[in-house]
């Protein structure tokens, strides 16, 4: 870290970022795999046509996880368990979280390598993060780019203007719910920022305030992919063949 020749403060090298290594979602695999039920499946990753990696999931009831088997830089790594934590949102339903098989933290996606791990132990960050600095300035740039692309300079919390005589309705059906969702995220963020909780009590377990970041930041970082229309490196995870 330094000073650059610019006179700007330099901070050193970018952190690697979530969509520079696999993904594996809790809700993806428990969605597809029954947690209840003893299971033994493929799981892969694609970009496009092409299997770029792909890992097999055993699915173990009796230990309330799954144990992950595949190679890691052609080389066997030893099969352990990543356990579930399950928690009851308040509109209903069930919603699984990993327990980080690395720090114990509870969290909605693992990232890959030697060991599948939260984006903590991973060092990882958001492209959308790194681009704006942090969540506040990437919605709210954002949010301001929707506006000026309906012709409106008006302040965030006004309504949408409708859109100019040229634009589709489907684009700005688009524009609007992702305006939305961007104010949704702001008033988050805020409650993050105060320690606060602006919706009131939930039945469930709370979220705590590093994985309330940590939603906002993976939907954040859906909306950016969504408004640049450009896939991660990590590439596509589905499931494979049944065995």
């Amino acid at each position: 870290m330094g000073w650059s020749r610019r006179g700007q403060y330099d901070r050193g090298p970018k952190k690697a970022k979530t969509t520079d290594l696999l993904r594996l979602s809790a809700h993806q695999v428990a969605q597809t795999l029954d947690p209840a039920r003893p299971a033994w499946r493929a799981w892969q990753w694609s970009r496009g046509d092409e299997q770029i990696a792909s890992i097999h999931i055993e699915v173990a009831p009796e230990e309330l996880g799954v144990r992950l088997h595949y190679n890691y830089q052609k080389q066997p790594v030893e099969p352990y368990l990543v356990r579930w934590e399950i928690t009851t949102p308040h509109y209903g339903g069930r919603r699984y979280w990993w327990l980080c098989p690395a720090c114990g933290r509870r969290c909605a996606h693992l990232y890959g390598g030697k060991i599948f791990a939260c984006r903590k132990c991973h060092d990882l960050t958001y492209a959308s993060a790194q681009e704006a600095g942090n969540r506040d300035q990437w919605i709210t740039r954002r949010m301001y780019a929707i506006r000026r692309r309906l012709g409106d300079d008006g302040a965030l919390l006004d309504p949408l203007p409708d859109g100019p005589p040229y634009m589709h309705w489907d684009t700005y059906m688009r524009l609007a719910i992702e305006y939305e969702r961007l104010q949704v995220l702001m008033w988050g963020e805020l409650a993050i920022n105060l320690g606060v909780d602006l919706l009131g009590p939930m039945p469930g377990a709370p979220l705590s305030r590093a994985e309330a970041a940590e939603a906002l930041d993976s939907t954040m970082g859906r909306l950016s992919a969504q408004s640049h229309r450009a896939p991660g490196r990590s590439g596509r995870a589905h499931p494979g063949p049944a065995a």
